[in-house]
C-alpha cells in the first residue's frame, strides 16, 4: 500500500496547524480540525495552559535555558470526534521551507537538534485518545551540556494515518499531521546576522528598439547567526546613465531559523539596455515579536548584467548596410559618365592638333 501525507483543515484549525507552516508564535492557539478521505477525524494539539483563564493560553512552547538544564512541561492532545483515535505523538527539528515557512523534518528522519531533546514521561510513541476527550502528556526537555548558544526550534506533532484511495482507486495511506512549536533559547553569546549569497541576474530584452526589458534577480538569504530573525528585503537596478528601477514590493519573511536559507526570485521591469547594469539586493533583519532587538546590521549583495540592445544594434547594422549599398551604387553610376567626358575631351584635342 502506498502512503502519502496530507493535511486538510477547516478554517477553525488554521491557527494551530500553521505554527508548523508559517504563522508567528504570537498567534492565538485554536483546535486543529483534520478531515481524512476514509472518514472524519477531528483532533488537535497545543501546550497545556499555565492557568485556567484565557491569559494562560500559549501559542507555543517557549523557553530560555542554560546548557544542561531540564525543563518540565505538558502537551495536550484532544479528540473532538465520536471514535477513539490512535495518534502518533513525536517531536522533530524545525526547518524553513523554500518560501520561508515553518515546517518539521519528516517523521522518518531522526532529529539532530531540539526535536531530540523532548522525552515523554511514558515513553510511548502512539497514544489512544478516547472520543470527546483530552490527553495530557508530560515531557521533559533536556538541553544537552554541549548545546550551542542561541535559538533552537522544534515541534511536537500528533499524526493520524488512515486508509484511503486515490483518483485511480489505488489504496493509499493518508497521514494528517498537526503540531505545536517549540522554541528554546540557550544562554550565551547571541549573534544576529543574515547574509546574501548566490546572486544572479538574467536580462530579458525586447524587440522594440525604443522599449525596455526586464530582469529576473535570484539570490539566497541565509541566517548565519544563532537567533531567529525576520527579514525585510528590496531590490533595485541601476545603469551607467543614472537610471534606477525598483522591483515590485517583496514580502517580508516572518522568521528565518539559524542555519536555514531561502531562495528568492523577483522580476525588475523597465530596464533600458545600456550594455551594463547592476542589481542591488538589500536585506534588513527584523527582531521577532516580543524578542529582544538583535541590533543586527543590514546586509546587501550586488550582481552585474549586460543588457545588450540587440534591436538597436540590428537597426544600426541595417542602416549602415543600406548606406554602404547606396554609396557603392552611386559610385558605379558615376564612373561611366567620367570616362565618357574624358574620351570626349581627348577627341577634341586631337582634332585641334590635326587642323593646326
Amino acid at each position: 500500500m502506498a502512503s502519502r501525507i496530507t493535511t486538510l483543515l477547516t478554517a477553525a484549525g488554521l491557527a494551530v496547524l500553521l505554527p508548523l507552516g508559517g504563522v508567528s508564535a504570537s498567534a492565538a492557539p485554536a483546535p486543529v480540525v483534520g478531515h481524512a478521505a476514509a472518514g472524519t477525524a477531528t483532533f488537535g494539539i497545543k501546550p497545556k495552559p499555565t492557568s485556567p483563564d484565557p491569559k494562560g493560553e500559549r501559542a507555543a512552547f517557549s523557553y530560555s535555558a542554560t546548557s544542561g538544564a531540564n525543563v518540565r512541561d505538558t502537551v495536550v492532545v484532544s479528540n473532538f470526534g465520536e471514535q477513539p483515535l490512535i495518534l502518533h505523538i513525536y517531536a522533530n527539528d524545525a526547518v524553513n521551507t523554500t518560501d520561508g515557512g515553518f515546517d518539521l523534518r519528516p517523521s522518518a528522519e531522526a532529529p539532530k537538534d531540539a526535536g531530540g531533546w523532548v522525552k515523554f514521561d511514558d515513553g510511548k510513541t502512539f497514544q489512544t485518545v478516547p472520543p470527546k476527550s483530552k490527553l495530557e502528556l508530560p515531557f521533559t526537555l533536556g538541553v544537552p551540556a554541549n548545546a550551542t548558544p542561541g535559538d533552537h526550534a522544534a515541534g511536537i506533532v500528533a499524526a493520524l494515518t488512515m486508509p484511503s484511495a486515490d483518483a485511480r482507486g489505488n489504496r493509499v495511506n493518508v497521514e494528517q499531521r498537526v503540531g505545536t512549536r517549540v522554541y528554546v533559547r540557550v544562554s550565551g553569546d547571541l549573534k544576529a546576522q543574515l547574509s546574501v549569497t548566490h546572486a544572479s541576474a538574467k536580462y530579458h530584452g525586447t524587440w522594440n528598439p525604443f522599449g525596455s526589458g526586464s530582469a529576473d534577480i535570484t539570490y539566497v538569504i541565509t541566517n548565519t547567526g544563532n537567533v531567529r530573525l525576520g527579514a525585510a528585503q528590496s531590490v533595485h537596478v541601476t545603469t551607467p546613465l543614472g537610471g534606477t528601477v525598483r522591483a515590485d514590493a517583496l514580502n517580508d519573511f516572518e522568521q528565518l531559523l539559524p542555519g536555514n536559507s531561502v531562495r528568492v526570485t523577483t522580476k525588475v521591469r523597465g530596464i533600458f539596455p545600456a550594455f551594463s547594469a547592476t542589481a542591488h539586493i538589500d536585506v534588513d533583519p527584523k527582531a521577532l515579536y516580543n524578542d529582544i532587538d538583535p541590533k543586527a546590521v543590514g546586509t546587501e549583495g550586488t550582481v552585474g548584467m549586460t543588457p545588450i540592445p540587440w534591436p538597436d544594434l540590428l537597426l544600426l547594422l541595417l542602416v549602415l548596410g543600406f548606406g554602404f549599398l547606396w554609396l557603392r551604387r552611386r559610385r558605379r553610376l558615376s564612373r561611366p559618365a567620367g570616362k565618357a567626358s574624358a574620351k570626349a575631351s581627348g577627341a577634341k584635342t586631337d582634332r585641334a592638333g590635326a587642323l593646326t
